[in-house]
């Protein structure tokens, strides 16, 4: 049993080992965590990893983390991660290969890698995801691992997956922010801590936040002093955004760097780089600021940021001293690092993986894991779009059925009644249909125009053979929506007193539920560590 951080950049496997240690799998190259870039050869052969990233530098860029080979013959894909479950294609020498393709890609060479490093068959894993991922981003990622031959029935939030990391290792109470600075998102998590027990008060995150966007600002000054000395363009086969990472990671510790390129001698400070990031580092201060009001909201009372015991760091972009000076200015001490920011994720992945799966531990296994209890909760409000009022007077309203926050798995229903056009039709022995829209929203909301319409399904009723139509007046409808414990949602439509089922079936969406938004979200709610 594995737990995966499966990252925008890099990913990283996890096992609770025999001894009852949380143990970080090295790669094929020794390394503890895999580029999360795949390359795609003119034979369909294909790497994965630090070969495939370094590979990109002599690649053509498209656009998006894709790379194109001479003539389109090969390519490499960066980035995923940031377009699972959107409909983006791949194009590699006339085969399309999609966001969830490319990820199993990625899980395969990890799943191969810890099997390799242990001589033995492994299938079983949890994956963590970001907190802001849709139900079809999470069934995407799902897919993905199904496809890289790995058993996945769990997914959890990586600020939790760190929580729970944090928790098991570490004697702290308090109320913390985690905050978890990746490759390609953002997350920020306060949790509270009171001896053994501790609960997630509440999240934000951002989609499209993370370590590349540096890189991209950083390439963009080298970029801009390189045209400036040569009067031309500078060639990615020269410097490119792996370059620009090495750079980006040097002047975490260095006052500047030189790059020499043709005859151009490139020198940025860090000064440079930090006014140039300084707006994305902003960003995730509002989400930050987000998160706080979140939890304020959960608890009844304000939580600012100068309340907060400690922010703790996660993820390798919050390395960056100007990530660090910058919430220590916002509350007031330096935050701190637990551990490696790198395998935190993974390690809390590996906990919860070998919490679902009790059965198969030894005895150092569960003394390590008897002392976790979980509790998940929902992180939007799911609802429907129902007319209030008469027909010429009625509004198109949401009424929201599962309230954000709800503990998972859950189960709630609401009741509603048909309108003056379904009693006219059927009346008349017209046919009539239900159209049924279901919403999503991270807020409470009852403004239909201020919530996502994430699935319609239209559908007959009941005739009057069926149901004599003087029933109808009072005749009510039943909608039930259940969330299971990997928030995948489910709707059922239930014509009460026929208890004839309109539709039943698991909710499949096209597109990612406000996929481009930030949204406050966790898999758990509390949980208790003794």
């Amino acid at each position: 049993m594995i737990g995966i951080d499966l990252g925008t950049t890099y990913s990283c496997a996890s096992v609770l080992n025999e001894t009852g240690a949380l143990e970080i799998i090295k790669n094929t190259d020794n390394a503890a965590t895999t580029p999360s870039a795949v390359l795609i050869e003119e034979d369909k052969k294909v790497l994965v990893g630090s070969s495939a990233k370094n590979r990109s530098k002599s690649y053509a860029a498209q656009k998006e983390g894709f790379y194109k080979g001479p003539e389109g013959k090969s390519g490499i894909v960066t980035e995923t991660k940031r377009y699972i479950g959107t409909d983006k294609i791949y194009d590699i020498d006339g085969t399309e290969y999609t966001p969830t393709s490319i990820s199993g890609l990625i899980l395969r060479k990890i799943k191969e890698d810890v099997e390799n490093a242990f001589n033995k068959k492994i299938d079983i894993a949890v994956i963590t995801t970001p907190a802001n991922f849709s139900h079809q981003q999470r069934q995407e990622t799902l897919s993905a691992a199904k496809a890289s031959g790995l058993k996945v029935q769990h997914i959890i939030n990586e600020p939790t997956a760190a929580a729970l990391a944090y928790a098991i290792d570490n004697k702290i109470d308090g109320t913390y922010a985690i905050y978890d600075f990746g490759g390609g998102t953002f997350d920020c998590t306060i949790v509270k801590i009171e001896g053994h027990d501790v609960e997630i008060l509440g999240s934000d995150g951002v989609k499209k936040l993370g370590g590349t966007d540096l890189d991209q600002c950083l390439f963009g000054l080298v970029k801009k002093q390189y045209k400036e000395q040569m009067g031309k363009n500078l060639l990615r086969k020269k410097y490119s955004e792996v370059e620009a990472e090495e750079n980006k990671i040097e002047l975490s510790t260095s006052k500047f760097f030189e790059e020499y390129i043709d005859d151009a001698t490139i020198k940025v400070t860090r000064k440079e780089f930090e006014d140039e990031i300084e707006l994305l580092i902003g960003k995730s201060l509002l989400s930050f600021d987000d998160a706080l009001k979140n939890a304020s909201k959960k608890v009844g009372y304000e939580i600012e940021a100068s309340d907060l015991t400690d922010v703790i760091l996660v993820g390798g972009t919050s390395r960056v001293p100007a990530v660090q000076e910058a919430i220590k200015e916002k509350i007031g001490k330096k935050p701190k690092f637990y551990g490696n920011p790198d395998e935190t994720v993974a390690k809390g992945a590996a906990l919860y993986v070998a919490l679902k799966n009790q059965d198969a531990l030894n005895m150092n296994q569960k003394n390590v894991i008897q002392v976790l209890e979980i509790q998940e909760i929902t992180n939007v409000y799911l609802g429907h779009l129902i007319r209030d009022g008469s027909l010429a007077t009625s509004i198109l309203k949401n009424f929201n059925i599962i309230e954000k926050g709800s503990r998972i798995p859950c189960k709630k229903k609401d009741l509603f009644q048909l309108n003056s056009w379904h009693l006219s039709a059927l009346k008349n022995n017209e046919r009539a249909w239900l159209r049924h829209q279901i919403t999503e929203s991270y807020t409470d909301e009852s403004d239909k125009d201020n919530v996502e319409v994430v699935h319609v399904t239209e559908t007959d009723l009941p005739t009057q053979k069926e149901i004599d139509y003087y029933d109808y007046r009072n005749i009510k409808f039943q909608a039930t929506y259940s969330i299971d414990e990997n928030q995948i949602f489910k709707s059922v439509v239930t014509h009460v007193e026929s208890k004839k089922i309109l539709y039943a079936k698991e909710l499949s969406m096209k597109k990612g539920t406000l996929s481009g938004k930030s949204a406050p979200s966790d898999d758990l709610d509390e949980f208790n560590v003794s």
